[in-house]
């Protein structure tokens, strides 16, 4: 397992009380479990594995709107 050391990659992080940044889901213990940041066509970084709950012909909803983003940022240009 890795760990991102946000001291060393502050630049690429956003803090909490900076906007853009939406805490999604949080654990009971101190870990943070998704996040996205709203100022960003798709942006979702998660610690569990949504892979595994996809099945054929049923994938899960995190790639389902990865797809439809993806169309309509199409759309869009």
């Amino acid at each position: 397992r890795y760990e991102v050391n946000y001291d060393m990659f502050q630049d690429m992080f956003k803090k909490p009380s900076e906007s853009g940044y939406k805490l999604v889901v949080a654990a009971k213990s101190a870990f943070v479990e998704a996040v996205e940041l709203q100022d960003h066509p798709f942006f979702v970084g998660v610690q569990y594995h949504p892979e595994f709950k996809t099945k054929v012909g049923k994938p899960h909803p995190i790639f389902v709107e990865f797809v439809s983003s993806i169309s309509r940022e199409e759309a869009r240009k």
